[in-house]
């Protein structure tokens, strides 16, 4: 609307018009400052002749809006507002095309998180392959171990030791995944590697199994090379001994080499002698009989 007002020469000048109230619109005709109220999800700044839909990224849920605010982490604001989907983190002012995927080694189950932190890491014995994952997307493969966060089925990291103690890594990723190192094995979707039981060993990496300790060795928990493990004097160590003296020589019986494989080995106390303990090494260790 606007008013007149008439010149002394008769013209008739219109008055500058008023602005519609902030909160309102008014379309042209309008004869109120509060003809119509915005309406819920728009905004009205003062002088608006019609109902202003927010950017993107922002809302309002209000009538009478009269500016619009960014929409709350967590949350996804376009045409409505709804949750941040599975998969995704969205962080404040977040529209359908900025939303962000939870990066590869990170998976997301639920809807909502606004944050990059709100992504779980990969669980154990699993890899997250790619962004955006709902759930991790597929196992550790074998000879390798994924502890937490892995990316990959086959992580091929600079250490390999699990055991590792956090402060000497120089490896941000050292103590999440790697390849089964000696000693140990990693058979498919495996969390951390496993050390050969006694009485077997593994000299290679990324083995799924280890192997028999051989004859005349013995190997103890976690035995990555038995060369060193010489069957002593006194003893015999057949295929996959777990300890030195698991397997003495029985009394009456003694054995002066190392390396011996089976019973057989351990040679009978000469006559005049006897061998009255186990585990006897040589003649002259042999007590007499007075």
């Amino acid at each position: 609307w606007y008013q007149r007002r008439v010149r002394a020469t008769g013209t008739v000048v219109p008055e500058e018009s008023k602005k519609c109230d902030p909160g309102y619109f008014c379309p042209p005709g309008s004869s109120r400052s509060t003809q119509n109220m915005c309406p819920t999800g728009k905004v009205c700044p003062g002088g608006t002749p019609e109902p202003v839909t927010c950017p993107a990224g922002e809302y309002t849920d209000t009538r009478a809006a009269t500016e619009c605010t960014r929409c709350p982490a967590g949350r996804v604001c376009g045409d409505e507002q709804t949750d941040c989907p599975v998969g995704r983190y969205c962080p404040q002012g977040t529209h359908p095309s900025s939303i962000q995927q939870c990066p590869a080694g990170t998976f997301r189950s639920t809807t909502g998180a606004g944050s990059e932190d709100e992504c779980t890491p990969c669980t154990g014995g699993r890899a997250c392959t790619i962004p955006g994952l709902e759930t991790p997307d597929a196992e550790c493969a074998p000879g390798y171990w994924c502890l937490i966060g892995s990316k990959t089925v086959t992580p091929e990291l600079g250490y390999t030791l699990f055991d590792v103690c956090a402060e000497n890594a120089t490896d941000e990723q050292s103590m999440i995944a790697g390849i089964c190192p000696k000693g140990h094995y990693c058979a498919e979707g495996t969390t951390r590697p496993t050390p050969c039981p006694a009485g077997q060993y593994n000299s290679l990496t990324k083995q799924t199994e280890c192997t028999a300790c051989p004859t005349g060795y013995f190997c103890e928990m976690g035995t990555d090379e038995y060369l060193s493990n010489v069957c002593p004097k006194g003893h015999y160590c057949p295929e996959g001994t777990e300890f030195d003296i698991q397997y003495p020589c029985p009394r009456g019986y003694y054995n002066p080499h190392e390396s011996q494989g089976h019973q057989d080995n351990c040679v009978p106390c000469e006559g005049g002698y006897y061998c009255p303990n186990v585990g006897q090494i040589e003649v002259d260790r042999i007590n007499r009989e007075l």
